[in-house]
């Protein structure tokens, strides 16, 4: 199934670090709680490049309600998140593997953590080597 719920962000290149983020599992970031979908996508709409800087190289966690699971436009494993049920995904996470699918279904709220990637126009915050927390 391709995923088909996205939110319009501005493109941002692609990160020069991009097969480590793809590839390695990245330093966490210190944090008291997941941030919610709905925030983080905020903090990149209101300056995309600082909200960059802010999580380069780093990996984090973050809660949202599951919108789809499926293939993303690369063929991998991927799930988007929303900050309502049905509603565009405002984050995707790129699964590490298609174990991450397990137990999951549309309108759950999980709590995932990946490796930052970029912002990307269709699906916002992306999220790569994503494991359920």
């Amino acid at each position: 199934m391709a995923l088909t719920h996205y939110i319009e962000f501005e493109n941002y290149p692609w990160p020069a670090d991009a097969g480590k983020i793809m590839t390695s599992i990245l330093p966490l970031m210190d944090q008291d709680c997941p941030i919610e979908v709905l925030s983080i996508n905020e903090e990149f709409r209101s300056d995309v490049k600082a909200a960059t800087s802010k999580y380069y190289l780093k990996r984090f966690k973050v809660t949202g309600i599951v919108v789809e699971m499926g293939k993303d436009a690369h063929g991998l494993d991927s799930i988007q998140l929303s900050d309502e049920e049905g509603g565009y995904c405002r984050l995707l996470c790129v699964l590490k593997s298609a174990a991450e699918y397990d137990g999951k279904k549309p309108g759950d709220k999980v709590i995932m953590e990946g490796n930052f990637m970029d912002c990307h126009p269709e699906y916002g915050v992306v999220l790569k080597m994503s494991v359920t927390v």
